[in-house]
């Protein structure tokens, strides 16, 4: 009875000091039979002493540990599974190549939570395919996204020196473009490693290497040969600061609610925009279409600058308004001697602007 009490009261603070201990750490420890029970209890009792483990993984320690062992034994180059004794790619087997190139991020900025995505996703099938036995090249890049960068760099200049890209000088302002892309480039490329990223560092690319833009041309000329590539007159986004054309994506859309003056990019004074303007179209005779009868229809719109680019007016069927010149025809205000016909659709809004009846008219 004595040796029973004295098992059980060991036994219930050696329970005290396991209780102490994180419950993962009691999981991995004491799991097992009821023979090795008192075996898992010392263990654990030991390890009541030590510091507690930390709740979260410390992924920037194990990052700073890990990544730089990773590129120093060339883990992340095509050809890792080279001969015994190789130097190089060339002398690898005959293992199936998976290449993936990077998307390269813009060098306008860093990265941002979709690259963290994109990259995490790339990296999934790059390890995964190393698993199966591929000889895997994953490719790094920056991309230099002229247009954007040299916006984001005439921002730059602007605020810390005050001056622009025409005051400095096309060789002074190269030179600050190349400054700025080393620059994000390291930036760029040290937050791809601290993502983990399985890159082969030894061949990364810039889009402005002599390689890629002979790449680039090759395709574009390839192109043009085809007829897929053409030049023509077309609408187009101009920006009065960079002087130059841009992409849609780089326009900033604004909903205004009303007339609103606006601060725009080489222009001294705001510009009025949203506003209304109301324009008279002259009917035109029956009978020659070129004699203009007196009667107007006036359309109301905030683009006017379009007015010379009109090929029809529209007016919903239903709009007894208009509903007796639909089939004769209008000048156009801004091209003498040209004329349009009047047509009736359903997708003109006779309701639109009820305190502006113009409005109901559409301009095609």
């Amino acid at each position: 009875m004595g040796l029973l009490k004295a098992a059980v009261t060991s036994h219930s603070q050696r329970m005290k000091q396991l209780s102490s201990l994180p419950h993962w750490v009691l999981g991995c420890l004491c799991q097992g039979s009821a023979t090795n029970f008192s075996t898992s209890v010392f263990v654990c009792t030991k390890l009541a002493d030590m510091a507690v483990m930390a709740d979260r993984c410390p992924t920037l320690e194990l990052q700073e540990k890990w990544y730089p062992r990773w590129e120093a034994n060339n883990y992340f180059f095509s050809g890792k599974k080279m001969k015994p004794g190789a130097a190089t790619a060339a002398a690898t087997t005959d293992a199936p190549p998976f290449v993936v190139m990077l998307p390269p991020p813009n060098i306008t900025g860093t990265l941002h939570i979709g690259h963290a995505l994109t990259v995490a996703l790339q990296d999934t099938l790059v390890r995964w395919q190393g698993m199966r036995g591929a000889d895997v090249l994953w490719v790094p890049g920056c991309d230099h996204a002229g247009i954007a960068t040299q916006a984001v760099l005439e921002k730059r200049l602007l605020l810390q020196k005050g001056v622009t890209r025409h005051q400095l000088g096309r060789e002074r302002f190269l030179q600050e473009a190349w400054q700025w892309k080393d620059a994000k480039e390291a930036r760029i490329y040290e937050q791809l490693r601290k993502l983990g990223a399985a890159l082969d560092w030894d061949r990364s690319v810039f889009t402005l290497d002599e390689g890629m833009s002979a790449a680039v041309r090759s395709a574009f000329i390839a192109l043009y040969e085809k007829g897929l590539i053409y030049r023509s007159s077309r609408p187009v986004h101009y920006c009065p600061a960079l002087q130059s054309v841009i992409s849609d994506i780089e326009v900033e859309h604004l909903k205004l609610e009303g007339p609103t003056a606006l601060t725009v990019p080489g222009h001294r004074s705001p510009v009025m925009f949203g506003q209304m303007f109301d324009i008279a179209y002259p009917v035109l005779s029956c009978e020659d279409h070129t004699r203009e009868t007196g009667q107007m229809i006036i359309v109301s719109t905030t683009r006017p600058e379009t007015i010379p680019a009109d090929v029809a007016v529209m007016v919903h069927p239903s709009d007894e308004r208009y509903t007796r010149l639909v089939g004769r025809r209008v000048a156009n205000p801004c091209r003498p001697g040209q004329s349009m016909p009047i047509i009736a659709d359903n997708a003109a809004d006779p309701t639109l602007g009820t305190d502006r009846p113009a409005q109901s008219v559409t301009i095609l």
